[in-house]
């Protein structure tokens, strides 16, 4: 395996592609969006707009874990 096939594969890059896909799906549904992910991002992903309603995603691509109490209090520091 390359270094750049390692890179392709890291977790950082997977993380980024999820990000990627989400912000795609909400696009192609009209909802306006960005991503803001990394570092120093305070658990802000995304950040979008629909109706006049802002929001935020905290993206997670898991497959064997689930979201704890820590994401969520982490969301909610940040909205504080």
């Amino acid at each position: 395996m390359t270094k750049f096939q390692q890179e392709e594969n890291s977790p950082v890059q997977k993380g980024k592609n999820f990000e990627m896909k989400i912000e795609k799906l909400l696009t192609d549904a009209n909802i306006k969006c960005e991503i803001t992910g990394g570092l120093g991002d305070k658990g802000i992903d995304i950040k979008g707009m629909k109706k006049g309603v802002k929001f935020i995603i905290e993206c997670k691509n898991w497959r064997t874990k689930n979201i704890d109490r820590s994401i969520i209090n982490q969301i909610e520091g940040v909205l504080s």
